[in-house]
């Protein structure tokens, strides 16, 4: 389920309708039905930092365990639907880095709460010029292959 992110201020601009009481009572009924559950979480969500971009991936993985999902997908946030190109002209949006990538990775995983992925499509464009960009998506496949 896209859960996306707890933070009060963000979840209502990505418009989908899902509060996050709504995905508690989705996890609870799906769970009574022997059904397990994935959650996806956004990394830097339109008009976070950097930084706060991390907290609140990581705020949004550990609600998702609290939840009974059994694994969390982080999805870096990118440009592609044509609102976020706007939120990206207007100064509300960027794209997180592959430095980003690599540190929610490490601290999902050490949340040791459940599986914890990141996902690596076109992990390429979050490089910003990185010399060793090709390294660090390798480390981070590896890490979820092996977690």
């Amino acid at each position: 389920m896209g859960l996306e992110t707890v933070h009060p201020s963000v979840l209502p601009l990505l418009n989908k309708r899902l509060t996050i009481d709504a995905f508690r009572l989705a996890c609870d009924s799906l769970h009574s039905l022997g059904v397990t559950t994935r959650a996806f979480v956004l990394l830097r969500p339109p008009t976070l930092t950097e930084e706060d971009g991390l907290e609140w991936a990581l705020r949004s993985a550990e609600f998702a365990f609290d939840c009974g999902v059994g694994t969390v997908t982080v999805i870096p946030t990118r440009p592609g639907n044509g609102i976020m190109e706007r939120m990206e002209a207007d100064g509300l949006f960027s794209p997180p880095s592959l430095v980003s990538m690599e540190a929610i990775l490490e601290a999902g995983l050490a949340l040791g709460r459940g599986r914890f992925f990141v996902d690596l499509w076109d992990a390429e464009r979050f490089a910003n010029g990185a010399f060793d960009a090709s390294e660090r998506i390798e480390r981070l496949r590896q890490m979820n292959l092996a977690q």
